[in-house]
């Protein structure tokens, strides 16, 4: 019976231990969403989605590299092809590639994160190629926390 008493403590010690690890997991998630706005000029590619011009919103969740686009009375989520860390990264923005005058989101810097997500461009053909060098273009983006 003694034996009993005394893996209680143990026990509540353990429950408690377990909800510390809980908080402090939910708050390292919260940190890993991001909230921001962009702009975009012209009609953009980015992944499957096509995106007119105009204001844009966003939620980014880090941990799995997925962020759902808001505007233009549409919703529309996409994950990155890769997750980069980049210490040089000084400003947030969409680096948007411009081929035969079609813009594609090649990937979103981070500066607060240093993280730089990657997106698949389509490859280009033969007569692109010919056609000379790909436009790159910086659209500015403004993050905060969630």
């Amino acid at each position: 019976m003694t034996g009993m008493r005394n893996l209680r403590p143990v026990g509540l010690l353990g429950v408690l231990v377990l909800a510390a690890l809980l908080t402090a997991s939910f708050a390292s998630a919260q940190q890993r969403e991001l909230l921001g706005h962009f702009t975009l000029t012209s009609e953009t590619r980015w992944g499957l989605a096509v995106l007119p011009p105009g204001n844009y919103s966003f939620e980014l969740d880090l941990t799995h590299d997925l962020i759902t686009v808001r505007g233009q009375h549409r919703a529309t989520m996409i994950m990155s092809a890769t997750h980069d860390t980049d210490t040089r990264v000084k400003s947030s923005a969409l680096i948007l590639v411009s081929r035969r005058g079609r813009d594609t989101v090649r990937a979103l810097q981070l500066a607060g994160q240093k993280v730089v997500l990657v997106y698949a461009v389509p490859k280009e053909t033969r007569e692109e190629l010919a056609q000379g060098p790909t436009i790159i273009q910086r659209v500015p983006v403004t993050i905060s926390g969630k």
